[in-house]
């Protein structure tokens, strides 16, 4: 029903059913230099479709703690996806998939929800790297900080994302 893509890796189909609508699949991932993200692409095989009204939530956990976050979700009209991990810091790693089979509306309500989480962690990020480099110069807390200061910031910024857009996750 399942089959997975790592980047690096081979076609994988060998998803174990743990409950009546569950499935996992455990992945090596390699250590990957700096932190670079992972690619993971998910897809329904063709063989037997997901039933009507129904999604299939993708969740994804690292060794060793395997604690499941949602990363995606497919449905009959929306047969793939692609996604990106950051894995944790450090050796050979395992990646979990767990595939839950739900109500298409609860499913997309989990993923707009964490859609609007990762958004909400990503600006107060900014806002942190913002404030520490402002907070860096003497004169912001007597004299306010002037424009070029703000401009250097910003250019500064563009140029980390540009080299490693997930430096912010390294924050």
């Amino acid at each position: 029903m399942f089959a997975c893509i790592v980047d690096g890796l081979m076609v994988n189909t060998s998803f174990t059913q743990v409950d009546t609508y569950k499935y996992t699949i455990d992945l090596p991932v390699p250590a990957r230099d700096n932190g670079s993200a992972v690619k993971v692409c998910v897809f329904l095989t063709g063989q037997t479709p997901l039933p009507d009204g129904a999604a299939a939530a993708i969740h994804c956990a690292w060794s060793p703690e395997f604690a499941f976050v949602p990363s995606s979700f497919l449905t009959n009209a929306k047969p793939s996806t692609i996604f990106s991990l950051v894995p944790p810091i450090g050796g050979n790693l395992a990646l979990r998939l767990g595939i839950s089979v739900e109500q298409d509306s609860q499913v997309v309500t989990q993923q707009m929800y964490k859609v609007a989480i990762e958004g909400h962690e990503i600006a107060k990020k900014v806002a942190q790297h913002f404030h520490n480099y402002v907070g860096s110069f003497p004169q912001a807390q007597s004299q306010g900080v002037p424009l070029a200061i703000l401009d250097k910031w910003f250019a500064n910024f563009e140029q980390k994302l540009r080299s490693n857009p997930q430096f912010l996750e390294r924050q």
